[in-house]
């Protein structure tokens, strides 16, 4: 239920940057690239933002939003958890300026859901089973057939 409800106010957070997508990544952003590297020196940081030419601004942001969807629903969330991660923390390195509490709260519950069992009971992943599904091997004891997450 917690990963629905992150999920959830992940999409309302990074669906609003679209309103000034351009802005913010855009040929010309409030905070030019340099600024950023500027204020990020002598620190690790990343982003995939820095490796997204302008014109494909509005795909990159599209297939971040397609991630979070899938991780709110429960589709892969092994790996759906790990691309939202990546998501959240790239915006949050691209425009430090522009992060305020919520992005804070939304790194930190995104850490938690990724290294935590989040997919483990409410999961949409086709074919899984779901949380503590066994399969019976002949003259042995039960073995999970797949990961928990």
């Amino acid at each position: 239920m917690i990963r629905v409800l992150v999920g959830l106010m992940l999409l309302y957070t990074y669906g609003v940057w679209s309103l000034a997508l351009g802005d913010f990544f855009g040929r010309d952003p409030w905070l030019s690239e340099q600024l950023v590297r500027s204020m990020q020196a002598g620190n690790y940081v990343y982003s995939f933002w820095w490796l997204v030419p302008p014109r494909f601004i509005w795909l990159a942001h599209g297939l971040s939003m397609v991630a979070l969807a899938m991780f709110t629903v429960g589709l892969w969330t092994r790996v759906t958890s790990i691309l939202s991660l990546v998501v959240v923390i790239s915006y949050a390195h691209r425009v430090p300026e522009a992060m305020f509490g919520l992005d804070q709260m939304n790194q930190l519950l995104t850490f938690y859901l990724t290294v935590g069992p989040s997919g483990r009971r409410c999961r949409s992943t086709p074919g899984w089973p779901v949380g503590g599904a066994t399969r019976r091997i002949p003259g042995r004891a039960s073995a999970p057939t797949w990961p928990s997450g």
